[in-house]
């Protein structure tokens, strides 16, 4: 039982959306809809029945069925992160002034593509824009300036012992901010 905060990255038949309860978040994910055809909506409390699966370094929940408990619920705040790890996998996360390192990365309206960010700390981590959750064709260009994303954390490493390539997924356009490194001072005098 858990908490929908993200919309479906699948965005057609089938499932690849997040939910969350009060000890941690986990993807529910199905090639087909279930036969009670729900179709996920953020804030949705979700009683989800199937097979934990591995894939990838993603624990997820290849659900056989899906009962709506109640709608409208709140999903809280993200936490804030510094880095992506196995701690931030499937979690309502938010990393702040990060930059876009290569703009050209950027994906056209209704592709999918990995951008690479540069945290404060110098290192480089990675944005994952999903075509079906269509930041893309909101906005149509990368940002320049310093940004603030919150999303979910992923992973997606094919490799044993699955402690490299994680990411952060926006939800939806208004996840990425832009931010400005250093505010005009407010309490200034002229003497």
């Amino acid at each position: 039982v858990g908490t929908v905060f993200t919309p479906d990255y699948d965005g057609n038949n089938g499932y690849s959306f997040y939910i969350q309860d009060g000890t941690g978040g986990i993807n529910i994910f199905n090639f087909n809809d279930v036969a009670s055809g729900y179709q996920s909506q953020v804030g949705d409390e979700i009683r989800a029945i199937g097979e934990v699966l591995f894939y990838n370094g993603l624990i997820e929940i290849e659900v056989d069925s899906i009962v709506l408990i109640s709608q409208g619920n709140a999903i809280g705040q993200p936490t804030v992160v510094t880095t992506f790890d196995a701690s931030t996998v499937s979690e309502f996360i938010k990393i702040e002034k990060v930059k876009i390192v290569d703009p050209s990365q950027w994906p056209a309206p209704g592709d999918n593509s990995n951008i690479d960010i540069a945290t404060p700390a110098g290192d480089t981590l990675v944005m994952r824009l999903d075509r079906d959750v269509q930041v893309q064709d909101t906005m149509t260009m990368a940002p320049t300036g310093f940004i603030d994303i919150t999303g979910v954390g992923g992973q997606f490493d094919s490799q044993a012992p699955y402690f490299d390539n994680y990411q952060i997924f926006p939800r939806r356009h208004t996840d990425i901010v832009d931010v400005d490194p250093c505010p005009a001072p407010t309490a200034l005098t002229v003497g």
